[in-house]
């Protein structure tokens, strides 16, 4: 997973590796182009001369630009590469903090990791203090990410859970090997609530879950969620209230960049001074993909709300749309702005 963890236009990698090495994280210091995440075998080293190391961490080895961190975090033996074979980690300015953020699914027994990014090319483990990682604990994470699911501009998490020993409950009673999802709900100053028994029978299932992704299928401005499943069907989850809040929702279109836009970094102001950060990206979830248009939920509706945008490209420009109507389907263009917009029809509240 490649994702900005500076400002000095550069990209960090968040890399997986295997079981006696953990996970690290590379800064690329000069602005040169980072090559492919790379791999490492066990206890292993790389060097690489391109590359700042910046880690936060309780132990670990440093040896050249690489340092191996001794963590637990549920890796199948042999597997080394760039994602986790128990989980996925996702990335968000979850916090509010203008910084993207990082979660990640964990094996039974660890709780999820979140991880605040503190902007100075170090990450804080927030897990405990945000009450996720006790939340978590009997589940087997696979599918995770950020997404806003009520609309009030603070990113909240979707977990998919599953184990892969179909016989678990025979050594470890309480743990289950169909599991429910987790919905944690951030309640704001870095606290999240679990909301799953809140949100319907249907999230409520326990299945064997493996990815995950949202998109608004049904256009009415809040994400619904796709879940696949272990030899299992695939559950389309439509969000039936979650468009109770002001939204924008905006679609990237390159020129000069790439044709979606992946790479873009989108900052939102509104006129109370509030900030939000998205990036267009690839690869959510785990093996799954969600959708590329970015969705900022704006909070309690009010009439006549405007917001207004940033917009840096990965060619490097750097685009500014002033006075944006709330509650609108964009699409932006590099170097041209908005080349089309469409009011969001909100759904009748479900009782």
């Amino acid at each position: 997973m490649i994702f900005g963890a500076t400002d000095n236009g550069a990209s960090a990698c968040y890399v997986w590796v295997t079981p006696a090495s953990g996970a690290v994280w590379l800064a690329n210091d000069n602005g040169t182009t980072w090559p492919a995440a790379m791999t490492l075998g066990t206890g292993g080293t790389e060097q690489n001369s391109q590359c700042a190391l910046n880690v936060a961490a309780s132990s670990g080895t440093l040896s050249g630009n690489t340092y191996t961190l001794h963590l637990a975090i549920g890796f199948h033996a042999g597997f080394a590469g760039a994602k986790n074979v128990y989980g996925y980690a996702s990335t968000q300015a979850a916090l509010n903090s203008g910084w993207q953020s990082l979660v990640i699914g964990n094996f039974t027994n660890e709780g999820m990791a979140l991880y605040h990014n503190d902007g100075s090319g170090l990450f804080t483990d927030v897990a405990g203090a945000s009450g996720i990682s006790r939340m978590s604990v009997q589940s087997l994470t696979f599918g995770s990410f950020f997404f806003d699911y009520d609309l009030d501009g603070l990113p909240d998490i979707l977990a998919v859970n599953g184990h892969v020993a179909d016989d678990i409950n025979v050594v470890q009673p309480k743990v289950k090997y169909a599991q429910p999802p987790h919905l944690f709900r951030n309640k704001g100053e870095s606290k999240f609530e679990e909301v799953t028994a809140q949100l319907g029978r249907a999230l409520q299932q326990p299945i064997v879950g493996r990815g995950a992704a949202y998109a608004d299928f049904d256009n009415d401005g809040d994400l619904d969620l796709l879940l696949t499943a272990n030899n299992g069907p695939v559950r389309l989850l439509r969000n039936d209230n979650g468009n109770q809040n002001d939204v924008l929702r905006v679609k990237t279109v390159g020129t000069r960049s790439n044709r979606d836009g992946i790479g873009a970094k989108v900052t939102l102001k509104t006129s109370q001074g509030v900030r939000l950060f998205q990036m267009v990206k690839t690869g959510s979830s785990y093996l799954s993909q969600s959708e590329l248009p970015l969705t900022f939920g704006l909070g309690k509706p009010e009439e006549g709300k405007t917001v207004s945008l940033e917009i840096v490209w990965p060619s490097g420009r750097k685009d500014s749309i002033s006075n944006v109507k709330a509650n609108q389907f964009i699409t932006v263009q590099e170097g041209k702005g908005i080349i089309a917009a469409r009011a969001i029809v909100f759904g009748k509240r479900t009782p």
